[in-house]
């Protein structure tokens, strides 16, 4: 008999900028059972000039908060979708979320994002956020070359990365989201 993997309390959605993290995490976050969490949302919560490097002092206090939520959640019997940038080698948010939520006795489940550049910018012009309008596309060009080489990094293991260039949103969700979400 084939042992099938248990299906995650937790699924960690990880990529560069216009990836399709948010738009995947809501689309998970509407099935029964589960929420979406987007690190964004807590970012914005901290009194911060737009476009400036995150600190390590932000950092702890948005992990920490997004964790607090999710184990929050998680203890009311939800199962939460987790949506964050990486834009660091090692992927220290990857590392964080899916330690401690492990070790709180989660199940967690990894999967990264990662487009193309090319693929990155014309889903960036599509969808025209603040950041998108406010920077220009040198300087986003710039910022998805770097990103996408972070998912380079030895800590992010080939069998959580989707190359999403050339695939639809739906078809990311049908083939490597939905088997998570299924309940047994």
């Amino acid at each position: 008999m084939m042992e099938v993997d248990p299906l995650p309390y937790v699924i960690l959605i990880a990529g560069p900028g216009g990836a399709g993290k948010t738009t995947m995490a809501k689309m998970i976050g509407a099935k029964p059972g589960w929420v979406a969490l987007s690190e964004d949302e807590f970012w914005n919560r901290l009194p911060r000039e737009p476009h400036t490097f995150r600190t390590e002092a932000e950092k702890a206090i948005v992990q920490g908060m997004v964790a607090d939520a999710a184990i929050e959640l998680l203890e009311r019997g939800e199962r939460v979708a987790i949506e964050f940038i990486v834009y660091e080698d090692p992927p220290q948010p990857i590392q964080f979320y899916a330690s401690i939520l492990a070790e709180a006795g989660y199940i967690v489940a990894v999967r990264v994002l990662r487009p193309s550049v090319a693929a990155l910018l014309e889903r960036q012009a599509k969808r025209g956020n603040a950041h998108d309008t406010e920077v220009s596309v040198d300087i986003r060009r710039g910022f998805a070359e770097q990103q996408v080489r972070c998912l380079n990094s030895q800590a992010i293991e080939a069998k959580w990365v989707i190359d999403s260039s050339e695939l639809s949103i739906d078809d990311v969700y049908g083939t490597h989201f939905a088997p998570l979400v299924a309940r047994p």
